[in-house]
């Protein structure tokens, strides 16, 4: 419809000409487009009536009048466009206080709502995994209302699924905030209880990866989304899940070479080794960790692969290769910072001085050095660990006790190995206890071993 009266203006008599371009394009007047925005907010349950004039169009375009973030928020669905190619970005501040202009789209007290936030409260109100929770809250309802004119982490997110192009730095760190809690309370919690805030953060980020955004932009979220597909696989390797895991991890490496991030494609090539894939494969986990140029890991990570190849080449009785493997790691771990696990990509073998105290127990365990083995994994048991790595340098300490001829010890701490294991789903440390269980052979007839057999048998259901 062409426009008549005081709308016929060039667009060097209007404050904001982007606005009226946009307008003019699609062919309403003033009164045309105060009528679409009008039934727009119908159409999306507002709270409050917009009850737009065409004068409001007439000062916005022509005096510069500022909208308020309502009216923002209208004419950006309206017209198709972010704020800012429509002259707006000013009238767009994240900073004011996030209760003035409270509006949800989205009326909360429908029944349909109402019982979808029960049903999310049902799914991921966990109170043992607290950190996971935060996480589901932060990304898993924010398609549930539409705020604006806020800051919380959510609120900035739903407002990016709606305008891809205004993905910005502070959005992006809130995602990898969320990250970090996930990655965190990875290592405490049985895996089921973490996977749906996992899958559901990684589901977000793959909504933004559809919209149009700043190719600096666009690599950071592939690097956020790879480092998180990599969560996913290790916790669907925990769960034995393999297949899905590799699902994971194969498009977490597309993501990290997409992202152009090499330091986390190698922190994804030296996860992806330890799975179960290449359990039983020390040779092949060895040419995997080797395929990896040093250069490219940050410090952190090349202290994982040298300690990881030690590790394969004790499974192989290559003492020399193994003990040398273990010194680079040494010498990789003079490079680490402040022991921190801030950087990206997160370690998950943190704090890194006991874990890799850890290793070299394990692995001298695994060469048969028993007494040094038992030195190191007695202290570093000491200390304040992770749930889930305790697990594995348990394990180490009942090789050692087979060594020194202690089988009842062995089996003992083999048995407590399992009744840890299962709360947390752990289900991949049974594999290593059978092979204990093997090495214990000759002492079948003790009462220890036979307790330890009752064990496996309970869990016999579960997949080796």
């Amino acid at each position: 419809m062409a426009a008549t009266g005081r709308e016929e203006r060039t667009d060097q008599q209007v404050r904001r000409p982007n606005l009226r371009r946009a307008r003019v394009r699609l062919g309403w007047s003033y009164r045309d487009a105060a009528d679409r925005m009008n039934d727009l907010a119908i159409e999306q349950r507002a709270r409050r009536e917009a009850k737009i004039t065409k004068d409001h169009f007439y000062r916005w375009e022509v005096e510069g009048k500022k909208p308020d973030p309502f009216h923002v928020h209208l004419l950006c669905l309206c017209l198709d466009k972010a704020p800012e190619e429509i002259d707006l970005a000013d009238c767009w501040d994240w900073e004011v206080d996030p209760r003035r202009a409270r509006l949800s789209l989205i009326d909360d007290q429908q029944p349909d709502h109402q019982e979808q936030k029960k049903t999310n409260r049902r799914e991921f109100g966990l109170t043992t995994v607290s950190l996971a929770a935060t996480a589901v809250r932060l990304t898993g309802e924010l398609t549930a209302a539409l705020v604006l004119d806020a800051d919380e982490p959510w609120e900035r997110l739903d407002y990016v699924l709606r305008y891809p192009a205004r993905i910005d730095s502070t959005t992006l760190t809130h995602l990898e905030q969320v990250l970090i809690v996930l990655e965190t309370s990875e290592r405490h919690v049985e895996a089921s209880a973490s996977l749906g805030a996992v899958t559901g953060h990684l589901a977000t980020i793959v909504n933004l990866l559809h919209g149009a955004m700043s190719p600096t932009a666009r690599r950071h979220l592939c690097s956020l989304a790879g480092e998180t597909a990599g969560l996913a696989g290790r916790l669907y390797s925990q769960l034995n899940q393999s297949n899905t895991a590799d699902g994971y991890f194969r498009s977490a490496v597309t993501a990290a070479h997409e992202a152009e991030d090499r330091a986390l494609l190698a922190y994804l090539i030296g996860v992806r080794a330890g799975q179960i894939a290449y359990r039983d494969d020390p040779i092949a986990r060895i040419s995997l960790l080797r395929s990896v140029a040093p250069a490219d890991a940050m410090p952190a990570t090349r202290v994982f692969l040298a300690a990881k190849e030690a590790d394969a080449y004790a499974l192989i009785g290559d003492s020399n290769a193994s003990l040398d493997a273990l010194r680079r790691a040494d010498n990789a771990m003079e490079l680490v910072s402040g022991n921190s696990p801030t950087y990206r990509p997160r370690a998950p073998w943190w704090p890194h001085d006991i874990w890799l105290a850890g290793e070299r127990g394990a692995t001298l365990a695994r060469l048969g050095h028993y007494d040094d083995a038992d030195r190191i994994l007695t202290e570093v048991l000491r200390t304040p660990t992770n749930a889930k790595h305790r697990l594995w340098l348990l394990i180490a300490l009942s090789r050692v006790r087979i060594g020194q001829k202690e089988p009842e010890e062995a089996a003992r701490i083999a048995a407590e190995v399992i009744t840890l294991a299962v709360p947390i789903r752990m289900t991949t440390v049974v594999h290593e206890i059978r092979s204990v269980r093997t090495a214990l052979s000759p002492w079948t007839s003790m009462s220890a071993i036979r307790s330890l057999d009752a064990v496996l048998n309970e869990l016999a259901t579960l997949p080796a």
